[in-house]
């Protein structure tokens, strides 16, 4: 009878302990589907806020990117005020045949530079998805400044002769 009473005991107590560790199989369910859920709300607002994100960068870099055109654009012009200055200089001018020609050809070549840059700053605006921005930006200073400097260059050789 003791063995009975024992045992009895044992299987309640195991039972006991299933019970409360397992808790309410509908408990447990409930906990996992709100669970669910918040991780779904979570990822819906992560998803939006990635959104957004995205949409602020693309708004930068369009506005950079006008900016940096209008700036570009205003420098063009200047380039070409400073070379039509310089053709008007070279009609004053009492020279040689030969130096009247070779005055001719680096203009030339400065215009053209020039207009290769108007042209390329217009194609940016085809291009801009398959070349980097940052990477047309940079490029297109460093020409930008090596044709400033050839202008300045072209004058500064020419008020030494």
């Amino acid at each position: 009878m003791k063995t009975i009473k024992i045992t009895s005991a044992l299987l309640a107590f195991a039972a006991g302990l299933t019970f409360m560790a397992c808790g309410s199989p509908e408990k447990k369910v409930d906990n996992a589907e709100d669970k669910v859920e918040k991780e779904k709300e979570d990822l819906q607002e992560a998803k939006e806020d990635l959104k957004e994100v995205k949409q602020d960068a693309k708004q930068d870099s369009v506005a950079d990117y006008n900016k940096f055109k209008a700036d570009a654009e205003e420098q063009l012009k200047q380039n070409e005020q400073k070379i039509a200055e310089l053709w008007a200089k070279k009609s004053k001018e009492s020279t040689t045949k030969a130096e009247r020609d070779n005055y001719k050809k680096r203009i030339d070549v400065l215009e053209k530079r020039n207009k290769e840059l108007k042209a390329k700053l217009a194609r940016q605006d085809d291009a801009a998805k398959r070349i980097k921005w940052s990477q047309f930006k940079e490029e297109f200073n460093h020409d930008m400044d090596e044709l400033d400097k050839s202008i300045k260059d072209f004058t500064k050789d020419n008020e030494k002769k």
